[in-house]
């Protein structure tokens, strides 16, 4: 059975809270109180970005899929628009 990912990076950040907790017991809540901004600070930075972004899905990009209908696609599936620069005009190419 393999360890898990980033266990190394999970006993490393317990044994340094087991440290603070020792050496300056008195901190500890302030430690917890900033550790728990940062996990919300990320779980409200993902639910903007699903909102602001609703079809930027990074697995459907590689797919080449879309949520639009099979008939509205502009670009054959896993085929994207480039535009490319014309480089004695220096003027993009459309």
């Amino acid at each position: 059975m393999r360890i898990p990912r980033f266990t190394d990076w999970l006993l490393i950040a317990v044994g340094l809270l087991l440290a603070i907790a020792v050496i300056q017991p008195q901190q500890l809540p302030v430690v917890l109180y900033k550790g728990c901004l940062v996990a919300l600070g990320g779980v409200v930075g993902y639910w903007i970005d699903r909102r602001l972004f609703p079809y930027a899905r990074p697995h459907e990009a590689v797919r080449g899929t879309t949520n639009e209908p099979k008939g509205e696609q502009k670009h054959p599936q896993g085929h994207f628009e480039t535009r490319s620069l014309d480089s004695k005009k220096n003027k993009f190419l459309f």
